[in-house]
């Protein structure tokens, strides 16, 4: 069995919640990254070649114009981070679910073998850690890459509303 068969057999059915939100996590963390670098960028100069065509930019109807654009610009790039930021959240979630259920497999080992058996409480207890572990591990990166692309689309932006000027 390879290495990650071992952790998520160690793990057991509390691993594959994790790493299936992990990966959806990650999936859309990709696809956050693909709009910033690539659809954004296209957006934006759309909306700045409109507005530089106007020859209008001070009246009510310019105003309502540049206030859609940047609505627009802002919802694009805060799209799904919400989800991502419930995701970073919900991991270490599973990862006590997963401490909560060897805890019980320990008790239960316990109850039936008394603490003669080292080999299967150490076996139970193994899946507490690695849940935790996993849980961890599978969310911090996603914590810290929101906390960055929040940041990103707040500077983003503050440019776009200078160049809608």
């Amino acid at each position: 069995m390879t290495q990650f068969g071992e952790v998520v057999a160690r793990g057991g059915g509390v691993m594959w919640a994790i790493f299936t939100l992990a990966a959806w996590m990650w999936i859309l963390i990709l696809e956050r990254y693909h709009y910033y670098f690539v659809r954004f960028p296209r957006l934006q100069r759309k909306f700045e070649e409109i507005w530089q065509a106007r020859p209008d930019r001070e009246s009510a109807t310019a105003r309502q114009l540049r206030r859609l654009m940047l609505g627009r610009l802002r919802s694009g790039l805060e799209r799904r981070l919400k989800l991502i930021s419930a995701l970073t959240s919900l991991l270490p979630m599973l990862g006590l679910l997963g401490t909560v259920v060897g805890m019980i497999e320990t008790f239960r080992v316990m109850t039936v073998f008394g603490m003669g058996n080292p080999r299967g409480m150490a076996g139970a207890v193994s899946i507490c850690l690695t849940t935790t572990w996993a849980g961890l591990f599978c969310a911090l990166p996603g914590y810290f890459l929101v906390v960055e692309m929040r940041r990103g689309a707040s500077a983003e932006l503050e440019e776009a509303g200078k160049r809608l000027e």
